[in-house]
């Protein structure tokens, strides 16, 4: 892109056509990225990812939430309990 930008710079352009240039090589090339099949399945797998990080964060709060029920039993309780034992076993 330098030497692309060079050449035409060396072509008497200005500076404010040669910044107009710039951004619409720019857009141009983002909007090439943008719509490539790469481009969109490394999106695609990036949504799986955060998927999966959330179903494993849901199914970390659920186990502390019975984490929290048992241990208020055991603060109201306290003591051994065989019901309390049967459940951790």
């Amino acid at each position: 892109m330098a030497l692309t930008m060079q050449s035409k710079a060396d072509k008497g352009g200005t500076l404010s056509d040669l910044h107009d240039r710039l951004i619409e090589e720019q857009a141009t090339e983002e909007e090439a990225r943008l719509l490539s099949n790469d481009h969109w399945h490394s999106v695609e797998t990036f949504l799986s990812r955060v998927n999966a990080v959330l179903s494993d964060l849901r199914d970390m709060e659920s186990l502390l939430e019975e984490i929290k029920i048992k241990h208020s039993q055991i603060l109201i309780e306290p003591g051994v309990h065989p019901r309390m034992l049967s459940s951790w076993c």
